[in-house]
């Protein structure tokens, strides 16, 4: 090589581009569940078992980061050849970081996959959707034992795997193996829960709500789609600036993990904010209207551009019902013409509606 083309070789550093998507969407993940459980608190509901299968999926995820800014300092996003200059050990402890990375990586993913399993059980567990449910998490339990295990005895003695690289299996083969059974878990989780989501008696706007909380929890789906792509194209004979894109979407699928886990949580939030702004909406009414002294009436009054007002149109002075016993109330009840309608006026939780508004 020239001496320029040598000097831009040795220039050449995507960290920052490491750095940015990491970042980004570590800070998101910690959001995500932060609002899960700040969720939970407005429901008033105690913590359950996805919840605290969220906040370990997070732990987990927590170690992936860790070992991400540690690749980066080792030479990640700068070719192989300029680090074993700098330190030849950087490299070596390199390795030493993926490999505990392909532990904590598949706990994260599992942790955030049986959260959404287990809260699809809680919404849907009086459908036959419990089997295949079960059926799934099993499936996620038994993924996560194969992309843990064969990875860490892919190498005779284990520090093969980060001096000689001698004695290994076909590492690049597993990898794109894990890869898909990910993306078999992905797909399972977004399709199960849409069928029974779509027999809910609720309004359509509700529904497309729930649906689409859904299709953007299995938003993680393309993603690992494309780590698939990466993982059967990154560059074994460079691997600190091969890896690159690798390590980025990696990433990216542990991070969209724990926030698509939490999503179909987070709707008590989008409520809360709308009913503010009712009640903001209501006192904004309330202060256009006094009471007249000496009639005890209420009297609404407009306002003229100029600020004066316009008329004020006299309102009728409020009656208290009165007393009423229960014998009358049970009088009034027919209770031979019962419906569903009056069991909900009634506060009977009498369908799956809300049944599901108290489990999400």
């Amino acid at each position: 090589m020239t001496p320029e083309e040598t000097a831009a070789f040795r220039a050449e550093n995507r960290a920052g581009e490491v750095y940015t998507v990491h970042i980004i969407f570590f800070v998101l993940s910690i959001v995500s569940v932060l609002a899960r459980f700040a969720a939970v608190k407005f429901q008033g509901r105690k913590w359950t078992w996805d919840d605290w299968l969220a906040v370990a999926s997070l732990f987990f995820i927590v170690g992936v980061f860790t070992g991400t800014m540690f690749w980066l300092r080792f030479g990640l996003g700068r070719h192989e050849a300029v680090v074993l200059e700098e330190d030849p050990m950087n490299v070596q402890r390199f390795y030493q970081t993926i490999f505990a990375n392909e532990i904590l990586y598949p706990m994260g993913l599992a942790c955030a996959r049986l959260s959404l399993v287990i809260l699809y059980n809680r919404i849907f567990g009086l459908f036959t959707a419990r089997y295949y449910l079960y059926g799934t998490m099993a499936f996620i339990m038994a993924w996560s034992v194969y992309a843990t295990l064969p990875l860490i005895l892919a190498c005779k003695p284990v520090e093969n795997f980060w001096t000689t690289h001698k004695n290994c299996i076909d590492i690049s083969r597993l990898y794109i193996s894990i890869a898909v059974g990910s993306i078999v878990t992905d797909f399972m989780l977004m399709i199960l829960p849409m069928p029974y989501a779509a027999r809910l008696r609720m309004s359509w706007y509700k529904k497309m709500l729930l649906l689409m909380s859904f299709v953007f929890g299995g938003f993680n789906c393309f993603i690992t789609i494309i780590r698939l792509v990466k993982v059967s194209t990154f560059d074994y004979k460079d691997p600190t600036w091969g890896t690159v894109d690798l390590m980025i979407w990696t990433g990216l699928e542990a991070y969209c993990a724990v926030i698509c886990c939490c999503l179909p949580t987070l709707r008590p939030l989008f409520q809360c904010h709308r009913l503010r702004r009712a009640s903001e909406a209501a006192g904004a009414k309330d202060k256009l209207k006094h009471s007249d002294p000496s009639t005890g009436a209420e009297t609404l009054v407009e306002a003229a551009p100029d600020g004066q007002e316009l008329s004020e149109v006299p309102k009728r002075p409020r009656q208290q019902a009165p007393d009423r016993t229960l014998e009358d109330s049970f009088k009034e009840f027919d209770f031979g013409t019962t419906t569903l309608n009056d069991l909900r006026r009634y506060g009977l939780r009498a369908d799956s509606d809300s049944y599901m508004e108290d489990a999400v």
